[in-house]
Order: structure tokens, then C-alpha cells, then sequence
């Protein structure tokens, strides 16, 4: 390699580097439940990447929902082969030791309807759910951890 091309090499290293981390950012989950209180999340996913088509990533934060209690999150966004569904499930542990499981279909790219729903033990038994699930990136992007 000649003198004139490591720098190039190495200055497309850093762009490569700075994009990929321009997608990591703080992003919000609703499952769109409004009529019940103890189902109603949203959440807040840390350094969310989305998934390319027919792969999954990891989802971890907390749900702001009710902020007097911290509730950690946990699951997996998975978006299928065709690219126009985004699968979001993840459990909500409360302070109290309660789960929840969230379950969300987005149509995506436009993150917005779909269906969502909120069980208290993952049988859909004790659910509630919506088809106005919806999701985007955090606004404000720092928000405080309960």
C-alpha cells in the first residue's frame, strides 16, 4: 500500500465508525393502550439498532409509564423477511416484582399501527390490547431513569 492510501483507509474507518453509531439513539415503545392503567407502557429502549430484514436485536431500558415506579425492560424487535412487519416483545419487571408482557406488530417502515397488546402473565388471558401501537425516536433523546 502506497503512503497516500492508509490515511484513505483509515478515514473511511471513522466515517463507517460515525454512522453506524448516528443510528444507535434512545428509542420509544407504545403497545397504544389507553384504557387501563396497569397495561398502558411505554418504553424506553437504549441504543436501539434496528433489525435488517429476517434478523433480530435486542431491546433492553425501562418504561416511563408510571414514573414513580421503576420498571426495567427486556425483549427482542425482530423485523421479518418481507420487511413490513417490526415483531417487539418484551417484558416489563416491576419494583414489586410484577411482569408484563408487551407484545407488538408494527407496520414498518412507518413504525405506526399494527396491533398491541399488555398481558400480566403471557396467556393473553389477562390482556388488554390496541391496533394504535406506534414507535419512534425518543423526544427528548436523555430521558432520566426513574
Amino acid at each position: 500500500m502506497g503512503k497516500l492510501s492508509r490515511p484513505i483507509v483509515l478515514a473511511l474507518g471513522m466515517m463507517l465508525v460515525a454512522a453506524s453509531a448516528a443510528h444507535a439513539r434512545n428509542f420509544c415503545f407504545n403497545p397504544g393502550i389507553t384504557s387501563d392503567y396497569d397495561h398502558q407502557s411505554l418504553a424506553v429502549v437504549i441504543n436501539y439498532h434496528a433489525p435488517r430484514k429476517g434478523s433480530c436485536s435486542p431491546i433492553y431500558g425501562f418504561d416511563i409509564r408510571q414514573p414513580t415506579v421503576y420498571r426495567s425492560v427486556s425483549g427482542t424487535a425482530c423485523l421479518n423477511s418481507g420487511g413490513d412487519t417490526l415483531h417487539v416483545n418484551y417484558l416489563i419487571q416491576t419494583y414489586f416484582r410484577f411482569i408484563h408482557h408487551v407484545m407488538i406488530d408494527l407496520n414498518y417502515p412507518t413504525l405506526v399501527g399494527g396491533f398491541g397488546e399488555v398481558s400480566d402473565d403471557g396467556s393473553g388471558l389477562s390482556s388488554r390490547s390496541s391496533t394504535n401501537p406506534h414507535a419512534n425516536a425518543c423526544e427528548p433523546q436523555l430521558i432520566p431513569v426513574p
